[in-house]
């Protein structure tokens, strides 16, 4: 079972898989988020995004919106782009706060000049991504540190305390 440490052991993980809701923009960033995708599924994570859950003639809105209520946890890959006002990432982000008490991890892919986030995640502390230029070495690096981020006890049990 979970532990009393923050940090997930290797046992731990290999029982519990988070379902993860990706939130980003489709201009500038798609492939870093596809290897984040690909290294958490890797580790047995269940990654819900659009372009694989969300299907032809379904209603985007009600999928996303289904996708996020089924999630654990939601990623945030912050950009300019995905934070423009109005965007469906914003609206993600609103419902997630409100459908998961504000259980959301945010990674910042351009300066926090450029990105402008919503004052609704103000308490969040951002992973600086930014510096990224899609370097194989940096990425496994930085995904050390996104692991570090998601796989907590806290993310582990979150689900079972938002659905008390």
């Amino acid at each position: 079972m979970v532990q009393d440490n923050p940090e997930m052991t290797a046992a731990d993980q290999a029982v519990h898989k988070l379902r993860i809701f990706f939130s980003y923009g489709h201009r500038g960033h798609v492939e870093k988020v596809k290897f984040i995708k690909a290294a958490l599924e890797a580790r047995g994570h269940i990654v819900w995004i659009d372009e694989n859950n969300i299907k032809s003639g379904n209603d985007w809105r009600r999928s996303i919106q289904q996708g996020i209520r089924d999630s654990q946890m939601v990623l945030a890959f912050l950009s300019k782009y995905s934070m423009r006002d109005p965007g469906v990432c914003r609206d993600e982000l609103q419902i997630s706060i409100g459908c998961k008490g504000g259980n959301i991890k945010t990674l910042l892919l351009e300066s926090m000049e450029e990105v402008c986030p919503p004052a609704t995640l103000s308490q969040s502390q951002f992973l600086d991504i930014s510096s990224w230029n899609g370097n194989e070495e940096e990425g496994r690096r930085i995904i050390e540190k996104i692991i570090k981020m998601v796989e907590t006890r806290e993310n582990f049990i979150f689900d079972d305390e938002i659905d008390m």
